[in-house]
């Protein structure tokens, strides 16, 4: 699969970077310059809203909901140290979500909390 990605840097370091920058990681890459900003404005990253009911909101009863796998594999990426929220790793399971965090699972994807709505009668977020 191929993916781009684009990225500004200063002019002083342009040319550094088209010519030495081969390896990411241990992905490689090409660098060229780009210069249609029209282009990249229209650019827009790929999303799909869900909606859906969950019993709490701690960040394994989120992961189950948005990842569609159980609380205990949910949990084992939390303790392995897979799951950002708002860009900070989170080893704890019970830490509570809140309306716009943003949760990063790797290997899995991102994911941003736009609302949350009241609990019902049994305390479940929806």
């Amino acid at each position: 699969m191929i993916q781009v990605l684009f990225f500004a840097c200063h002019e002083r370091i342009h040319q550094m970077l088209l010519d030495d920058l081969i390896l990411i990681g241990s992905h490689r890459v090409t660098c060229s310059l780009f210069k249609d900003w029209d282009y990249l404005a229209t650019l827009r990253p790929k999303t799909k809203a869900t909606s859906t009911t969950i019993p709490s909101l701690r960040l394994d009863n989120v992961l189950k909901a948005m990842l569609n796998i159980s609380r205990a594999d949910c949990q084992q990426y939390i303790l392995r140290g897979m799951v950002r929220v708002n860009q900070e790793e989170v080893t704890k399971r019970h830490f509570i979500i809140n309306e716009k965090d943003i949760i990063s699972v790797r290997g899995r994807g991102k994911y941003k909390v736009e609302t949350i709505g009241n609990a019902s009668k049994k305390e479940e977020y929806g």
